[in-house]
């Protein structure tokens, strides 16, 4: 099981009775001649939804401390998106749509997002393949007369130098010699329909590893900022100092 930022959205979109329409109980309201308006449903509601976010977070077995809390930061956030929002709320119903569209409107995350989001989320840990690029796109790899993009295989997202000199021999057996290769580590969701980056994905991971090749030099960029350097055999890991050199 992964706790992420969306944990307790997804529970909630995915509970049938939290995302049904605002309907009071007849039976029960009419043995007290009781009428519940639209937004008293909905203070109920959100009530249930407060409710089931404190009982999802208990009943896991394992839980760590800064999953616990995250968790609780993250009904919170829920809470403030829904408490007091029935004005919203109906305005969304009116369109028309349907209660669940209307959380997700409060929320500003869909169910579908949420999915693509657990699916981008994989890419953080174990073998994938990454696209590098030779001297910015500008040195072309050919194979057998057709130009073909370059990737290598990385697991969690780490690369060493010794990976790096890897790829600049790989590159060397088919005639092919940078003297900048750059591994593309960032992780985006990919939403279907968006192909042509229409509109901007949620970034999970930004990260780059430049390697230049005749300074033996490798280091590496996180959100924008250099944070490792091995320049042929010395480490630099001090942020900093990094900051002050590339900056």
């Amino acid at each position: 099981m992964m706790i992420n930022r969306y944990y307790l959205y997804k529970k909630i979109l995915e509970n049938p009775h939290l995302i049904s329409p605002l309907q009071d109980d007849k039976d029960v309201n009419s043995l007290f001649n009781v009428e519940e308006s639209q937004e008293e449903l909905y203070n109920q509601r959100v009530d249930e939804i407060n409710g089931f976010c404190f009982l999802t977070v208990k009943n896991i077995e394992t839980l760590t401390g800064k999953e616990a809390a995250d968790l609780m930061q993250q009904k919170d956030c829920i809470m403030e998106s829904l408490i007091g929002r029935w004005n919203s709320v109906n305005m969304s119903l009116n369109l028309p749509s349907t209660f669940k569209e209307a959380l997700e409107d409060q929320f500003h995350v869909t169910q579908k997002h949420i999915y693509n989001y657990e699916k981008a989320e994989k890419k953080l840990t174990g073998k994938r393949i990454v696209t590098v690029l030779l001297d910015g796109n500008k040195t072309p790899l050919s194979v057998n007369g057709v130009q073909k993009r370059f990737g290598v295989e990385i697991t969690d997202n780490k690369v060493g130098i010794e990976d790096c000199q890897k790829a600049v021999k790989r590159l060397a057996e088919f005639d092919c010699h940078p003297s900048k290769l750059q591994f593309m580590l960032s992780v985006y969701t990919e939403t279907e329909g968006n192909e042509c980056g229409d509109f901007p994905e949620e970034c999970l991971l930004n990260c780059d590893v430049f390697y230049f090749v005749n300074e033996n030099r490798m280091i590496i960029y996180k959100d924008d900022m250099p944070i490792f350097e091995n320049n042929n055999g010395v480490i630099c890991n001090d942020p900093v100092t990094l900051a002050d050199c590339y900056c």
